[in-house]
């Protein structure tokens, strides 16, 4: 099996060398060609990205509704149960209050079955098996996604410099492309795959600002679209 996996693996490497190469000549043009593409590409990606409010990534704010409250609850159950008695232990004597014909405050102890079994039974079972589980899932779970709101709001920059960055490099530093081993492929597949991914993704944000919109505006941009192509 090993050497199967060799032969193929050789095999292969021969018909990547059969792939005409860009020469030295026409691979500085190459590159400019490929950095043009992957620019206008990146320049309609990064302006859905800064339009779009379906671009990055959200905080979800509200616990309960989030995939992650399952697994953070089960972690927060087990450091409940690893900290037992951290919290208080949330059970306590029922006691009623009330004033005497002078005013005084007098304290006394309800004996009520009910109330007594709410304080000192079901009250504690809940305290340590659902409130500080709940609670430990809080400690780590909103300073997840305060980090996850920051992400949001940096990546868009990220990015933006990322693409940048990327074209100005096809531009400017061909000659250090023409070193690599099989730089043709390299080159026009990377170009191929960032530059479909980048307009997909746009038209997607696009499409999704045009679902979100109430319906009369969206049936008139569409009807503008349409009245344009006409002409």
């Amino acid at each position: 099996m090993k050497n199967k996996l060799i032969n193929l693996f050789n095999w292969f490497r021969k018909q990547l060398y059969k792939v005409p190469a860009f020469s030295d000549k026409s691979m500085p043009l190459a590159c400019k060609v490929c950095g043009g593409i992957l620019a206008v590409c990146s320049l309609f990606f990064i302006f859905e990205m800064f339009t779009s409010d379906n671009f990055g990534i959200k905080a979800n704010w509200n616990i309960f509704s989030s995939w992650l409250f399952g697994p953070l609850f089960v972690v927060g159950f087990i450091t409940a149960i690893v900290k037992w008695g951290a919290m208080g232990h949330w059970g306590g004597k029922p006691y009623d209050v009330y004033e005497d014909e002078h005013g005084n405050k007098k304290v006394v102890r309800n004996d009520d079955v009910v109330e007594n079994m709410m304080w000192q039974i079901l009250m504690p079972i809940l305290g340590h098996f659902v409130f500080e589980p709940i609670i430990y899932a809080c400690i780590i779970y909103y300073p997840l996604m305060c980090v996850v709101a920051l992400l949001g709001v940096v990546l868009p920059f990220v990015l933006t410099l990322a693409l940048v960055a990327l074209c100005v490099a096809l531009f400017v530093f061909s000659k250090y492309i023409m070193k690599l081993p099989y730089r043709s492929i390299i080159l026009v597949g990377a170009t191929l795959l960032i530059s479909v991914a980048l307009t997909w993704s746009a038209i997607n944000m696009e499409s999704k600002k045009l679902h979100n919109l109430p319906e009369e505006e969206a049936t008139e941009q569409v009807v503008e679209s349409s009245e344009t192509t006409n002409e």
